[in-house]
């Protein structure tokens, strides 16, 4: 792996801007988990909770209106990739969504499941830290290896 040759003032660049870059990743996450605690500490209060179900009930209809999408089951004729057939014809499917997500679920090995919960639960700016801690690793290897590069030759 050639790495390229920077200079020391470079590196102390390098090494500085991602410093600034880490402590503002650990505000942001401080602010984020605080966020978090506070936010729960609030809708604990019953009068939170009651302007939420006013809210929602409110929202699902409004002047007796439904919104939402209405799932329809086809009729008749539809032009398919294979042309023209009747819906008739098609192979019927009871399986709710519920059903098909089981499936899916019990196809999957067990460390899968596992890994993509513990992945789903990371908020993103955990994620960003952690790839800002990535990229800061791979500068100190870096700057270690150009040093040892200098010190050999």
């Amino acid at each position: 792996m050639n790495l390229p040759r920077l200079a020391p003032e470079d590196w102390q660049y390098i090494r500085k801007r991602l410093s600034r870059t880490v402590c503002l990743a650990v505000l942001m996450l401080v602010i984020t988990v605080y966020g978090r605690c506070s936010n729960s500490l609030r809708t604990s209060s019953p009068d939170v909770s009651a302007r939420v179900l006013a809210f929602e009930t409110t929202s699902v209809s409004v002047l007796g209106v439904s919104s939402g999408p209405k799932s329809v089951p086809p009729e008749g004729w539809r032009r398919t990739a294979a042309g023209w057939q009747h819906v008739s014809t098609w192979p019927k499917q009871n399986d709710s969504i519920n059903s098909l997500l089981a499936t899916q679920k019990s196809r999957e090995p067990a460390m899968v499941r596992r890994a993509v919960q513990m992945i789903g639960g990371l908020s993103p700016a955990t994620f960003a830290l952690m790839q800002i801690l990535a990229i800061g690793l791979i500068a100190v290897f870096a700057s270690r290896y150009q040093s040892e590069l200098t010190n050999d030759g």
